[in-house]
């Protein structure tokens, strides 16, 4: 599954191809619960694009497709819903925002990075 999300296929399409539901493929394919966890305390519970407090209702939003970092603390940035939802509507601008986010965060707390 993770070869195919790497490769651009929607939640849906995997679901379909492997005939379970979307939300179980995103469950399968989620960062673990302590990696979560980790990625919410580096960002003090607030969003790392706009900075409001969002606590558990943030999204966890992978910033690369590699395989081998996918779920890394370093490949992913916590997120309020607004920005969230704008990453996925207009993933190119966004998407080169948060790589520089990446890059400051790997800086700012190395202990807190996966590796």
């Amino acid at each position: 599954m993770l070869k195919m999300r790497l490769e651009g296929m929607s939640y849906e399409a995997i679901g379909k191809k492997a005939n379970i539901c979307r939300q179980r493929v995103q469950q399968l394919l989620s960062p673990p619960a302590y990696i979560r966890k980790l990625v919410i305390t580096r960002a003090e519970g607030k969003c790392q694009n706009c900075g409001i407090s969002v606590e558990r209702i943030g999204h966890v939003h992978h910033l690369g497709n590699s395989g081998e970092d996918y779920n890394d603390v370093a490949n992913l940035i916590f997120l309020c819903p607004s920005c969230h939802r704008k990453v996925h509507e207009n993933q190119t601008a966004q998407e080169i925002r948060l790589r520089g986010l990446k890059q400051y965060w790997r800086k700012k707390r190395p202990e807190l990075r996966g590796g």
